[in-house]
């Protein structure tokens, strides 16, 4: 039986084009900082897009380990920062007492773009005929939510929401009703 009790947001966590964390950001995009600009990650002829909002200012291995960062995709380093904040801003903690009761759900309809991009260079420009043993995993997307929940300690559900534009929306109500679920 689902508990109407309500359900609120502890904690925030974000990797934007403007900032990666929730008060900088959240301060520049209200003061009118766009962050969009010319691309500079791939050759913009190649899709006749020349701006996007690039998220530049992001260092992995302030989190990361060199051995994880080479094993992990663009995005899912993104992904673990933000819940790291998230983590850490809703002053939970994570115990052996609670693990289990504590699960991940993340919104996206992508995995891993950047592996997957290199994946298929390699094999276009003649420089590989083998994929890495992480390419596959790491461009799935439900991978996401899989490597948060492992790095994080978590062994609760474990579930990874595309639904295209609505992706965050969902998300966030496939975890109230989780929650009010029990």
């Amino acid at each position: 039986i689902m508990s109407r009790k309500p359900v609120v947001v502890t904690g925030r966590g974000v990797v934007t084009h403007v900032d990666n964390t929730v008060e900088i950001a959240w301060q520049k995009i209200r003061s009118g900082v766009s962050g969009i600009k010319p691309i500079t990650r791939i050759d913009p002829d190649i899709t006749g897009i020349h701006v996007a909002g690039e998220v530049d200012d992001f260092d992995p291995s302030e989190i990361l380990s060199r051995k994880d960062i080479y094993r992990s995709d663009r995005i899912h380093q993104f992904a673990y920062h933000a819940a790291l904040q998230s983590t850490q801003n809703s002053g939970l903690e994570i115990t052996d007492d609670n693990r289990d009761r504590i699960g991940c759900i993340i919104g996206t309809s992508v995995g891993g773009i950047d592996t997957m991009t290199r994946a298929i260079e390699g094999f276009v420009q003649g420089e590989s005929n083998a994929v890495r043993a992480f390419t596959i995993p790491n461009m799935l997307g439900d991978s996401i939510s899989a490597r948060d929940s492992t790095d994080l300690g978590l062994n609760g559900m474990t579930v990874n929401i595309g639904a295209g534009c609505a992706t965050g929306n969902s998300a966030i109500g496939i975890a109230r009703a989780m929650i009010r679920l029990g």
